[in-house]
């Protein structure tokens, strides 16, 4: 083969940044001798020093020698780089008593492309089923040779000892021809302040340290994950994607759909913040919000945070940080020492959302500042969950929009904004006004309007109130309109589709949407708020045996056991039986007594049912009921009742403490 031809094969080989490795490596090793233009252009790649660490296991878990440990090297340049400059080991300091080993001179990696060193090959192989590229462990018959893999040549004049790759701590280094540390990592107590890296990394067996997107920022917490191994494969950094087509609505408003409150390494997520923002844009997001935890936040990683966002393109980046009780979105400066709260109170343009239980007991300024309640994308999958924390928060009289908890690349559910134009300002304005949807469709919009308000707006209780859902997809779904956590009415429509109702409406309602798609997806438009007071609660403890003589749960003795709690709805409408948050008896071989102010189709008792079945097996339930009006569903008759009501289905009967009214 002629040098021309040589080369010319070569530079073809190089456009690709995939390929078999061993059998590629064993081409290069033929053909570095033939040209000198191949040598020329290794000199040039190495001095750029785009060889990288790309993965680690320290860990391994063949026992007695963990012969199957790894270190994995990848090309990040543009070119071709010639091994022969680069050294690789766990010895951090010239002269030391641990492994440095040469890589060896004339084989070329082309970009994209790794090598795997092995502690030892047969061990590697015995667990990963494949030949690494090179190992270093080769004495003895804990460490047998394997003629089919190359032997790395130790650097004495570097490191005197072996690779170790100490499970309770150590680094690895990547040294260049100057004796420069190219690229560094240390994991578990090993030393990585002194190799000027910031974070921790730590990967137990079965698990290595993989770095994320190729990212070399020199935090560890940014750069590794902790995943399965994966030798031979190097993440590449997400390709950027196209975000949906804004949902265009009446008025000049448009629907866009985003993310909050995502993390990087520096929290609960994974690579760095510049990543996190690339793997939203890959997944179709108009904005995504980044709140990486307070605490972790130091100013390096908050300018880290910022220059990432700056680079972005192609996504509305919402730059915020996250607490122990409160998110902030909207964040311009690290909030200094003291009270988050008070700060918070002191940045008005900043975005508060809080988890949605729980959230007014760890402030008294709680109330004022919250905007937004989050739940667990975990919730979003159930359809008759969805929306459950916030059915309670409206139902006791809290006015907010719906947000989720966290976003992750790897979940398909999204948040989506009313606008008038894409900005932070806008967006933000969105979230703190509750012109929101939660979605598990990449671009299903349900959005509810009256007149001019839309949904997080406030509703005047003096007239019929007239809806409109609008419902953007081209999937059929069935709409319903709910009051907290009642269903007042529900329709089918085949695709995109303007759902209008009138309706009369009480003081204090929260009314809001949901769809229900044949395969599984489902969104939740955030509610439109009427004006005036709340209902009064409908559930009061009505009677309690705390000292029981007679033996209640016919077990012989009358004793504690037969102690018993009953509650009764006192109130307008059905309660949610969630919304009884505590029964505080097993109620397992108990009388139970249900009470309800009208019976009609029976459903609200066959859920009261279902409810109690999570306190125990009662010995029996009994029900009575002030009205039974009739037009049962279920096959559910009362015990006792106070009057039999003739009625039509589609007359309104009320039981109040001034008598009974039919409508």
């Amino acid at each position: 083969m002629s040098a021309n031809s040589v080369n010319d094969f070569m530079k073809h080989r190089f456009l690709s940044t995939r390929f078999e490795s061993r059998h590629y490596l064993r081409i290069l090793r033929a053909c570095a001798t033939f040209g000198p233009q191949t040598r020329i252009l290794s000199r040039i790649e190495a001095v750029k020093q785009h060889l990288r660490l790309g993965e680690v296991l320290y860990d391994g878990t063949t026992p007695d020698t963990e012969g199957d440990e790894f270190i994995e090297l990848f090309n990040a340049d543009q070119g071709p780089l010639d091994l022969g400059f680069y050294r690789v080991g766990d010895e951090e300091t010239a002269g030391g008593g641990e492994g440095m080993y040469r890589l060896p001179a004339g084989v070329l990696l082309t970009p994209g492309q790794s090598i795997v060193i092995a502690k030892n090959a047969a061990a590697y192989r015995a667990r990963f089923a494949a030949w690494p590229d090179y190992e270093v462990r080769v004495s003895g018959a804990d460490y047998p040779d394997s003629p089919e893999v190359p032997n790395l040549a130790r650097d004495t004049d570097w490191g005197h000892g072996s690779w170790t790759l100490s499970n309770s701590g150590d680094e690895v280094l990547l040294l260049g021809p100057d004796d420069r540390v190219l690229d560094a990592l240390a994991f578990a107590d090993g030393d990585a302040a002194g190799l000027g890296l910031a974070g921790h990394a730590e990967a137990e067996q079965p698990y290595s340290l993989q770095r994320v997107g190729g990212a070399d920022s020199d935090d560890l917490d940014a750069d590794l994950r902790v995943a399965l191994p994966s030798p031979g494969w190097v993440e590449p950094w997400p390709t950027p994607g196209a975000a949906p087509t804004p949902w265009i609505l009446p008025g000049g408003w448009q629907g866009v759909w985003g993310g909050l409150l995502a993390q990087s390494g520096f929290g609960d997520g994974e690579g760095g913040p510049a990543y996190v923002l690339a793997r939203g844009q890959a997944a179709g997001l108009h904005f995504l919000a980044l709140n990486d935890p307070l605490a972790n936040l130091t100013a390096a990683r908050w300018q880290q945070t910022h220059e990432a966002a700056a680079g972005v393109q192609g996504l509305l980046p919402l730059i915020g940080l996250a607490a122990d009780d409160l998110d902030l979105t909207g964040v311009d400066q690290l909030p200094g020492a003291g009270d988050l709260w008070s700060w918070a109170a002191g940045h008005p343009a900043t975005l508060v959302s809080a988890a949605a239980a729980g959230w007014e007991a760890h402030s008294s300024l709680a109330a004022d500042l919250v905007s937004l309640l989050e739940t667990s994308p975990d919730d979003v999958g159930e359809a008759q969950a969805i929306t459950l924390p916030f059915a309670q928060a409206w139902t006791s009289g809290r006015r907010t929009g719906l947000a989720p908890l966290t976003w992750t690349s790897a979940e398909s559910w999204r948040l989506g904004v009313l606008v008038p134009e894409l900005g932070p300002t806008q967006v933000l304005d969105a979230l703190r006004s509750g012109r929101t949807w939660l979605t598990t469709d990449r671009d299903l919009g349900l959005i509810m309007q009256a007149g001019a308000q839309w949904s997080g707006g406030l509703l005047s209780s003096q007239a019929p109130a007239s809806l409109i859902v609008h419902y953007a997809d081209d999937e059929a779904a069935t709409l319903e309109l709910l009051n907290g956590g009642q269903v007042l009415t529900q329709t089918v429509v085949s695709g995109n589709a303007a759902w209008a109702l009138t309706l009369t409406v009480a003081p204090g309602s929260a009314l809001w949407a949901r769809a229900i798609q044949p395969d599984g997806d489902v969104a939740a438009a955030s509610p439109l708020f009427v004006e005036g007071p709340l209902p009064a609660p409908g559930l009061r403890l009505n009677e309690m045996m705390v000292s029981p003589r007679s033996d209640w749960n016919h077990d012989g003795v009358g004793d504690t056991d037969d102690e018993w709690i009953e509650v009764v709805n006192i109130g307008l409408r059905p309660v949610m039986p969630e919304e009884v948050t505590a029964i505080p008896v097993d109620l397992t071989e108990r009388i139970v007594v249900l009470v309800d102010d009208v019976l009609f189709t029976g459903r609200t008792i066959r859920a009261a049912l279902d409810a109690i079945t999570d306190f125990g097996r009662p010995r029996s339930v009994q029900l009575a009921v002030i009205v039974d009006r009739g037009h049962r569903e279920l096959p559910i008759r009362p015990d006792y009742v106070g009057k039999n009501l003739p009625t039509s289905s589609s007359e309104s009967v009320t039981a109040t403490r001034d008598g009974v009214v039919i409508e």
